[in-house]
């Protein structure tokens, strides 16, 4: 019987692919999220009849974890294609000091047009507004705001509660799923090997998404 014997000298490299983990729990967390609306939807008479509060939390938690995964795995996006895509001392002055040079959403995108065939503008404008409500979630301001009504239930309630809810998680898995079924789609000559590489993983993805969508 053959045995199998590893040399302590011989290294195997491995990459993970942070950006499809993130997607993953994106997709799930949205789905939950709309789960928990379609149960408060059922809810509503009953808590006008009792007086009871609807319980929003069961939405706006899966909703905050879905669109923070989204941001975390476009930021993972990011770290994948800067030494692919950008020219080598943009990608060297940006890893040297993350801080330097634009946000991150204007990063990324800047980093999307050098990798893949899109418009100037493609993303911009929804990157931005995902970055924006994942760093008001892990950012948040220590201020009391007034109360506002909760779509589509009318319920005054924390401003927490209605930016956070199923409609943005949503737009966030929208925006996540599109960019990367572009990128598999449209890659550049230098990024062709990672959009093959890539393609099955993504195709995975929104089929996963489409199975479960609200």
């Amino acid at each position: 019987m053959a045995k199998a014997s590893v040399s302590a000298s011989v290294a195997v490299q491995m990459q993970t692919h942070m950006l499809l983990h993130w997607s993953d729990i994106a997709i799930e967390q949205e789905r939950l999220a709309w789960a928990a609306r379609r149960k408060l939807e059922l809810q509503v008479a009953e808590a006008k009849a009792t007086g009871k509060g609807l319980e929003l939390g069961r939405e706006f938690q899966p909703s905050l974890i879905a669109i923070a995964a989204a941001s975390h795995a476009l930021d993972a996006l990011y770290g994948e294609l800067r030494d692919l895509a950008l020219p080598p001392e943009l990608a060297a002055k940006w890893k040297a000091n993350p801080r330097l040079g634009p946000s991150r959403p204007r990063k990324l995108h800047e980093t999307l047009k050098h990798g893949f065939r899109i418009s100037a503008d493609q993303w911009e404008t929804r990157l931005d507004r995902l970055f924006e409500l994942r760093d008001g979630a892990v950012h948040p301001k220590s201020l009391s705001q007034n109360s506002e009504p909760h779509p589509p239930f009318g319920v005054n309630t924390a401003i927490e509660y209605v930016v956070y809810r199923s409609e943005r998680a949503t737009e966030a898995v929208d925006l996540l799923l599109e960019i990367l079924e572009i990128c598999v789609e449209r890659p550049k000559p230098a990024l062709e090997r990672w959009a093959n590489d890539l393609r099955p993983s993504i195709e995975r993805l929104s089929a996963d998404r489409s199975r479960g969508s609200p």
